[in-house]
C-alpha cells in the first residue's frame, strides 16, 4: 500500500471517528457501562467533549491546509443559532416549574415539580453540542473534505458487518424464535417470539437491521451486483422477526421504491429481463399474500392477527401514544412552545410525568414524545421544528431540481425521507438534526446525498 493510500485511509478513519464521537456525545450514554443506558456525569461528558472537539479541530485544520475545506458561514451560523437557543433555554429553566395533569384513566389529578442541578444543565448543553457538531459534519464538512460516495461505501460495509454479527448473536441466543414467530402469529403472546438480539427494545434492533437493508440497496446501486439485494432481503426477513412494525413497513416500502425505480430507469435497455424480474417478484409477493389470507380465513384467525398487531403486550399502542402526547402538551403549556424545554431536560420531565401516572401502562417508561414532531417542539420549540422542516423541504427541492443527474439515487433518497416524514408523526424516529447515531446514519444516506449532488453541480446557494 502506497503512502498516499495510507493517508487517505487515515483521513476517512478520522471522518468516521468525528461522526461517531459527535453522535455518541449527543446520545449522552456511557458505553460499556454496568448499567445499560447510564448517562454521563459532568466530568465524563467534559472529557468526551474535549476529545470530540479535538477530532473536529484536527480534521478541519488538515483540510484547510490541504485547501479542501472552506467554512460555510451560513451553515455554521444556523447551527450556532440553534445551539445558543438551546443553551439559553436550558440555563433559564425554572426549577420550581409545576406540571398539573390528569391521569390516563381521567380519574386522578397529579402535580409534579421538576428541578435540575447546574451539573444536569451543563451535561444537557454539552450533549447538544454533539448534535450540532454532527449536523456540521453532515451538512458542510464531509462534502468538502471527502468523496461522499466513498464514505457511504465504507459505512455500508461496516453496517452490514455489524448487522451480520447481531443476527448471529440472535441466532445463537434465540435459535427457536425464528420458528416460534410463525407458530404464534395470531397468539396474544406473539411478542415473546420476537428476536431482541442484544438490544433493549425490538424497535432499536429493527432500526439497525433497516440500516442494513439500506446499506445493501446502496451497495447494489454502486456495484450492480444481485447479491447485495439478496443481502438486503435477508436483513429485511430479520426485521420481520423483530416485530418492529414501523421498520417492517418502512423497510418494505424502501425496497419497493428502489426496485420500481430500477425497473423504469433500465426498461429501455433490458425490456425482457425487467418484465421477467417484475413478474417473478410480483408473483411471489402476490402468492404469499393470497396463501396467507386463505390460511387466516380458513382458520378464522384474521381478526386475531389484527389484534396482535394493534396491541402490544396487552396495551393499546395508539392509546399509549395519546397518553404520552397529552403529557407532552402539558409540558409545553407550562413552558414555552416557541423554544421548548431544552435538550435532555424535556425527556427527563416527560419521564417523571409518565412515572407519576400509574394508569398509563407502557407509557410509564418513555423519555420521548413518541412523535418526532412533538419531540422537536419539546426540546427546542417551534424553532427546532421549523429548522428540521426547512432542511427536509430544501432537500426535496434540490432532489427534484437535479433529478435527471442521478435518478436512482434521488428517488431512493427522497423515498426514505418521505417515509420518515410520515412515520415521524407516530414515532420518535427523526432525520435531519438527528438525536441518535441511527438517525444520523440515515441522514447521511439521504439528505446529505442530495446536498452533495447539488453541490457538485455548483447549483446550490449554500456552496460556491
Amino acid at each position: 500500500m502506497t503512502k498516499e493510500k495510507v493517508l487517505t485511509s487515515l483521513h476517512y478513519l478520522l471522518i468516521l471517528l468525528c461522526g461517531l464521537g459527535a453522535f455518541y456525545l449527543s446520545c449522552n450514554i456511557v458505553l460499556f457501562s454496568k448499567t445499560p443506558s447510564a448517562n454521563f456525569e459532568l466530568w465524563q461528558i467534559i472529557i468526551v467533549a474535549i476529545l470530540v472537539l479535538g477530532l473536529f479541530a484536527t480534521l478541519i485544520t488538515i483540510n484547510i491546509k490541504r485547501k479542501l475545506y472552506k467554512p460555510n458561514y451560513v451553515v455554521i451560523g444556523l447551527i450556532s443559532i440553534l445551539f445558543i437557543i438551546n443553551m439559553i433555554n436550558v440555563l433559564l429553566y425554572k426549577n420550581d416549574t409545576v406540571y398539573n395533569f390528569i391521569s390516563a384513566n381521567k380519574e386522578t389529578n397529579y402535580s409534579v415539580t421538576m428541578a435540575f442541578s447546574t451539573s444536569d444543565k451543563a451535561v444537557a448543553i454539552i450533549s447538544f453540542l454533539g448534535t450540532m457538531l454532527g449536523a456540521l459534519l453532515l451538512f458542510d464538512i464531509i462534502h468538502q473534505v471527502s468523496d461522499l460516495k466513498t464514505v457511504i461505501k465504507y459505512l455500508c460495509f461496516v453496517i452490514i458487518a455489524a448487522a451480520i454479527v447481531f443476527i448471529i448473536i440472535g441466532l445463537v441466543r434465540f435459535p427457536n424464535r425464528y420458528f416460534l414467530l410463525y407458530k404464534h402469529l395470531t397468539d396474544e403472546q406473539l411478542y415473546h417470539a420476537s428476536i431482541p438480539s442484544i438490544f433493549e427494545t425490538k424497535n432499536e434492533y429493527g432500526l439497525v437491521l433497516y440500516l442494513a437493508v439500506l446499506a445493501g440497496i446502496y451497495l447494489h446501486y454502486f456495484y450492480r451486483k444481485w447479491y447485495w439485494l439478496l443481502g438486503s432481503f435477508y436483513a429485511y426477513v430479520n426485521i420481520v422477526h423483530t416485530l418492529s412494525k414501523q421498520m417492517i413497513i418502512i423497510g418494505a416500502l424502501t425496497m419497493m421504491a428502489y426496485l420500481i425505480c430500477i425497473f423504469f430507469t433500465t426498461f429501455k435497455k433490458h425490456k425482457k429481463m425487467n418484465v421477467i424480474a417484475l413478474a417473478s417478484i410480483g408473483g411471489i409477493i402476490l402468492l404469499a399474500i393470497v396463501v396467507g389470507m386463505i390460511y387466516l380465513g380458513v382458520t378464522n384467525k384474521f381478526q386475531a392477527l389484527v389484534d396482535t398487531i394493534y396491541y402490544t403486550k396487552g396495551n393499546d399502542t395508539f392509546k399509549t401514544r395519546i397518553y404520552i402526547w397529552d403529557k407532552t402538551l402539558t409540558i409545553l403549556n407550562a413552558n414555552n412552545w416557541g423554544t421548548g424545554v431544552g435538550h435532555i431536560l424535556f425527556g427527563e420531565v416527560l419521564h417523571k410525568l409518565n412515572l407519576t401516572d400509574i394508569t398509563s401502562g407502557e407509557a410509564a417508561a418513555r423519555y420521548s414524545a413518541h412523535s418526532a414532531y412533538l419531540q422537536y417542539i419539546g426540546e427546542g420549540g417551534i424553532v427546532f421544528l421549523l429548522a428540521e422542516l426547512i432542511v427536509i423541504g430544501y432537500s426535496f427541492y434540490l432532489g427534484i431540481k437535479f433529478f435527471k443527474q442521478d435518478k436512482e439515487l434521488v428517488v431512493l433518497s427522497l423515498s426514505v425521507i418521505a417515509l420518515f416524514l410520515v412515520i415521524m408523526f407516530f414515532e420518535s424516529a427523526s432525520i435531519g438534526f438527528a438525536f441518535t447515531l441511527d438517525y444520523a446514519v440515515i441522514t447521511l444516506f439521504t439528505i446529505s446525498v442530495i446536498i452533495d449532488l447539488a453541490r457538485k453541480n455548483n447549483k446550490i446557494f449554500l456552496y460556491k
